[in-house]
This record gives structure tokens, C-alpha cells and sequence, in this order.
């Protein structure tokens, strides 16, 4: 695991794994979130318990594309976000409930990342302020919270690295969902 305490395997699906560990120690559902829901989705999400990351895993790649769909419908997005670049097929073998949820709000987390850095959604900086507290992040050590403090001041290195490797991200995701079938994010 990172420092971050995010799986591997999930950051693999999200980004490439060296990359990411990096930049957190420097110190795919098809339709996006209600427009005027994603605060309160992004407090309830921090209010959820903590993963289960002892539970064995279970999900082939298909299982677990649809099991994100269902469960991505509790993590917020900014408009036309989406879940469908996860590469669930690609990264193969099997996944678990922690894994599940570790790449969705990991992913939701480079979105409105994005989005606050894009200035597209005036929610993004108040989902980002609840993002440290998302079960995936709460017992990392903290960068997730200095790059959501760098992004209100407009910029640092933690927050750069961070938005770097989201906008890589996100390219890669555009393409696979496109080779998928399905409707890249924005």
C-alpha cells in the first residue's frame, strides 16, 4: 500500500502506482452527480465508516464495473463526471469491496481536482475540503488535505504533482472508455 493507504491495485487502475506514491508522500457509474447534491454527497461520504479492507476479494472485472456503477451513485462528481475510464477490464485478476470504493473516490477526488483547477464548478474547493475525510483518505498521512489546501491558495507542489498525475489520469481514462463503448468524462 502507499503512504495514502490506497491499494495498489487501485491506483494501478487510476494511475501508474510509482507516480502516485510520489506525489502522496511529497510534504467509469455512467452518469454524474445531481448538480445541486455534491457538497452534501461529499459530507456524506465522510460521514460513511471506514472500508473494510479485511473483507476477501470477490469481483471479476465485469462484476466489478457494475458494482462501481451501482456504489459510484453515493460519491459526488462534477458535471458530466463519470466512472467509465476505470480500467477494471485492463488491470484484470479480482477486486474487492475496499478496492471498489478506493477507486472510485480516489477517482471523484482527481475530478473535482480538475474541476477546482479548471474554476468549471463553483461546488469544487467545498467537495474537495470533505475529500480528506472520505474513507479511502482519512487514516493516509495528509497529503490528500495539503493538496486540497494548496488548491484554495491557488497552487503548491503537493497540489501540482497531484493534478499532474489526475490530468494524466484522465487522458488515459478518455481513451480506454472510448475503446470501451462508453461515454469518456469530461
Amino acid at each position: 500500500m502507499t503512504s495514502s493507504r490506497v491499494p495498489r491495485k487501485v491506483l494501478a487502475l487510476l494511475v501508474s502506482s510509482a507516480s502516485i506514491a510520489a506525489v502522496l508522500t511529497v510534504s467509469g457509474h455512467a452518469g454524474a452527480s445531481a448538480p445541486d447534491r455534491p457538497v452534501q454527497q461529499a459530507d456524506d461520504l465522510a460521514a460513511a465508516p471506514d472500508l473494510d479492507r479485511s473483507a476477501p476479494a470477490g469481483y471479476d472485472p465485469a462484476q466489478a464495473r457494475s458494482v462501481a456503477g451501482r456504489r459510484g451513485a453515493a460519491v459526488p462528481l462534477p458535471p458530466n463526471g463519470n466512472f467509465n475510464g476505470i480500467e477494471w477490464e485492463r488491470a484484470g485478476g479480482v477486486f474487492g469491496d475496499a478496492e471498489i470504493e478506493g477507486a472510485l473516490e480516489f477517482n471523484a477526488a482527481c475530478q473535482w481536482m480538475r474541476a477546482a483547477h479548471d474554476g468549471t464548478n463553483g461546488d469544487a474547493l467545498a467537495v474537495l475540503d470533505r475529500v480528506p475525510n472520505w474513507p479511502t483518505f482519512r487514516h493516509g498521512d495528509g497529503s490528500i488535505g495539503q493538496a486540497v489546501a494548496e488548491a484554495h491558495a491557488g497552487g503548491g507542489p503537493v497540489y501540482e504533482a497531484m493534478l499532474a498525475e489526475c490530468e494524466a489520469s484522465h487522458d488515459r481514462e478518455v481513451r480506454y472508455a472510448a475503446e470501451q463503448g462508453l461515454t469518456p468524462s469530461s
